[in-house]
């Protein structure tokens, strides 16, 4: 193309563009001049690049743009067409295009070229070579901790005498302190309350058993009295073969206390004047109420029925009369059971005996240790009351220290039971522990909605150093490799 016949921007480029279908003219590398395209209003670094990536350098590039660069543009630069028409870089690329003075040339120098491209080339390196070594794992906060003892206080108490300090070194079976036993005096009267009112409510299921009782056998007498009178009744009064058999036989059937007790209430019967029942039929196994009796009370003469149904009937008398005296031995005991007699009465000795072994306590408590340790905290001052269950101090056991780890469970598989783990404790000194256990259950705390939980680690390998209780220490995981693994 004859550069008379150009347009004046065109002309005004640098020679090594070509016509784009979709971007118009650009170039395929940098011309040795370019604009600083960030002069135009709304131009932005990222879109100089983006608009360097695609070949635009120039102000004369952007000044040829019509409605096909504008749509293509728009997509490339994340703008949309609207947008990138309202910014108006065409008129401000040509108005710039034409002032030669208002343009910003930077002329890039091959040992600039150079030296980019080396430090890309060596950013990269380090890139790759982070992304193949190993990850190092991190670090875990813990504390050093140790196992505690806590002394309660055995019943509702007064210390007396504090025999230690904290700091203090402790045998067990060492007397720690005094304490001056309150709950006595109190659980004395309680226990005495308790007495008097077991006692009432004893005589009070006595006097109803005694009346239950008394009541029951009254209607038992009474029945076996009205037994007793129709038994007389149905005996023979003759002297007849028939009659002498019948009595004969229901003596040898019937035992002398029997005998004597139908006698007994036969007596009382007619002195009593107990009104005969007036069933006619013979006597069933169901009670009295079908005995047959006279209806004419002056008469003498039994029924006159045939002996065999009258043993018939003589026997079912008897046999209800030795019933109803079984049942007239078993009733005190059933009334007792039902209204509870002896299980009040257990109730009332359980409540006495433990009245007496109260009074019998002594009001001095001397607390011992239960192991050896140091007096880590004191929480009551001599004259101060405490309930019972109320921790008094804590012994602390050096010699069972261990460290504390409190870890979200979204980082718990990092640590395996009984791994082996790094320990960096204060002034760099490493040790090593081993994982004592994994919690099945966790635990959210009410400030956080992550759920944590409580991992002990163990002292393994050299001594750890002395620290105070309660240092930070950092848990690494130990991370082997395969030939550490296999060996």
């Amino acid at each position: 193309m004859d550069g008379s016949s150009q347009p004046p921007i065109v002309s005004s480029l640098p020679e090594g563009y070509h016509l784009d279908c979709r971007y118009g003219l650009v170039y395929g590398a940098a011309p040795q001049t370019v604009d600083d395209l960030t002069q135009l209003a709304g131009l932005t670094l990222q879109h100089m690049a983006s608009l360097n990536h695609a070949g635009v350098y120039r102000f004369g590039q952007i000044a040829l743009w019509k409605y096909r660069e504008l749509d293509s543009f728009h997509k490339l630069l994340g703008l949309t067409l609207r947008q990138l028409i309202d910014l108006n870089w065409v008129e401000q690329a040509r108005s710039r295009s034409r002032s030669t003075a208002s343009v910003r040339q930077f002329t890039v120098q091959p040992v600039f070229r150079l030296l980019t491209t080396a430090a890309i080339s060596m950013l990269a390196g380090i890139l790759l070579l982070i992304m193949l070594l190993p990850e190092q794992p991190q670090a875990f906060p813990g504390m050093l901790a140790a196992e505690t003892t806590e002394i309660t206080t055995p019943v509702f108490c007064q210390l007396d005498e504090l025999l230690v300090n904290p700091g203090d070194e402790v045998f067990t079976g060492d007397t720690i302190c005094l304490l001056k036993n309150l709950e006595n005096p109190r659980r004395t009267a309680e226990l005495e309350q308790k007495v008097a009112s077991a006692q009432e409510e004893l005589r009070q299921i006595e006097a109803q058993a005694s009346l239950d009782t008394d009541r029951r056998i009254l209607e038992l007498e009474a029945e076996i009295s009205a037994l007793s009178m129709s038994f007389q009744q149905w005996l023979p009064t003759t002297n007849s073969r028939s009659g002498n058999h019948l009595q004969t036989g229901w003596s040898g059937s019937r035992s002398g206390r029997m005998q004597q007790t139908i006698a007994r209430f036969a007596d009382a019967s007619s002195a009593r004047k107990i009104l005969f029942f007036n069933s006619s039929s013979p006597l069933n196994d169901g009670g009295a109420g079908s005995l047959s009796s006279p209806q004419d009370p002056a008469a003498d003469a039994a029924p006159t029925v045939a002996p065999d149904n009258r043993s018939v009937v003589l026997h079912q008398i008897q046999q209800r009369m030795l019933r109803l005296e079984e049942v007239q031995k078993q009733i005190p005991e059933q009334i007792e059971t039902a209204l509870g007699l002896q299980t009040a009465r257990n109730n009332l000795v359980s409540l006495q005996d433990e009245l007496a072994v109260l009074k019998r306590a002594e009001s001095a408590i001397e607390v011992k240790s239960p192991a050896h340790g140091i007096v880590a905290e004191v929480l009551v001052l001599p004259g101060e009351r405490r309930e019972a269950a109320q921790v008094l101090l804590r012994i602390l056991h050096e010699d069972r220290r261990h460290i504390q780890l409190t870890l979200d469970t979204s980082r718990i598989h990092e640590l395996a039971e009984g791994a082996e783990v790094d320990l960096i404790f204060p002034g760099n000194q490493v040790r090593s522990g081993l994982v004592s256990r994994i919690p099945l259950i966790a635990r959210t705390p009410a400030s956080t909605t992550a759920a944590t939980a409580s991992i002990k680690v163990l002292h393994c390998g050299k001594l750890w150093p002395s620290l105070p209780i309660g240092s930070d220490v950092q848990v690494i995981p130990v991370v082997r490799t395969g030939s550490d693994a296999t060996h």
